[in-house]
């Protein structure tokens, strides 16, 4: 039950963040791109978590054994799924 409520808020807070830079993404480059989701790990969690760009169209999000690969030209509900998913794991 705890955990379902950590996802739900986790979700919500998420999507709200999106929500306000929905506008701005799709033509964002992928140092912007990498800085939001970076600002948005950095509000969520209290532990280090690291980006790193990956080619032309990948991020990379990382702390200690846990890792990430985000395509930044997925749509940005399954970039909002795995980044909550992620944030779960730690």
């Amino acid at each position: 039950m705890i955990h379902q409520t950590i996802e739900q808020d986790t979700e919500l807070l998420f999507s709200r963040f999106l929500d306000d830079v929905d506008a701005e993404w799709h033509n964002a480059s992928l140092e912007q791109k990498e800085y939001q989701i970076h600002e948005f790990l950095n509000i969520e969690c209290s532990v280090g978590v690291f980006t790193d760009q990956v080619g032309t169209t990948h991020i990379k999000v990382h702390h200690d054994a846990h890792e990430l690969i985000i395509n930044t030209a997925d749509d940005l509900s399954s970039i909002d799924e795995q980044l909550d998913k992620f944030l779960l794991s730690l």
